[in-house]
């Protein structure tokens, strides 16, 4: 008897690389956000869209590192050498992620906020947090943009990035060509 592939099958199989016409559907939305109200030209729609998959992608790291880094910290206090939390993230990933930079900060404006001014100030954020790890000013977020794109569409994008899984493979690059 043959084996069928059950949904959860699928799922299991094919959770690492997003189905190519759900993964531009997102990307294609996205785009028709910013075209609908963002005051970019469609050459200048890669940098913002990057900007939100970096910090998603980030904080996704950030978060599936928490447990170990939590562990590691917990067990090396007292010690006379022990790490900061921060000195521990940033040996197992790479940088720090501070709170006001997560990607779950984005997803929590609300329309009263602005939203402009919050994504640029997690930018900032994550900016700030690594210069001493990658060198001062090394670091360049594509902060202004973000002024160019009125806060409901802005927000709207963000759900979309939300709703794209970017967990493994050449995402960024996938991105970088559909905006082209």
């Amino acid at each position: 008897m043959p084996a069928t592939i059950t949904t959860d099958d699928q799922e299991l199989l094919f959770d690492r690389i997003p189905r190519k016409q759900d993964f531009e559907e997102k990307l294609w939305e996205a785009a028709d956000k910013m075209r609908a109200g963002a005051r970019l030209k469609s050459s200048e729609f890669a940098a913002p869209v990057l900007g939100l998959f970096f910090l998603k992608y980030a904080t996704n790291r950030f978060d599936v590192l928490a447990p170990q880094a939590t562990a590691e910290y917990d067990a090396g206090q007292g010690r006379r050498n022990a790490e900061s939390l921060r000195d521990i993230y940033l040996r197992l990933c790479g940088y720090y992620l501070p709170d006001d930079a997560r990607f779950n900060t984005l997803m929590a404006i609300s329309g009263k906020d602005n939203a402009q001014q919050i994504v640029i100030a997690a930018m900032s954020a994550f900016e700030q947090a690594n210069d001493d790890v990658f060198g001062e000013g090394k670091i360049k977020l594509p902060n202004n943009d973000y002024l160019k794109i009125p806060d409901k569409e802005l927000m709207g994008i963000i759900k979309v990035v939300n709703g794209i899984d970017i967990s493994e493979g050449d995402v960024f690059g996938k991105i970088y060509e559909y905006f082209l």
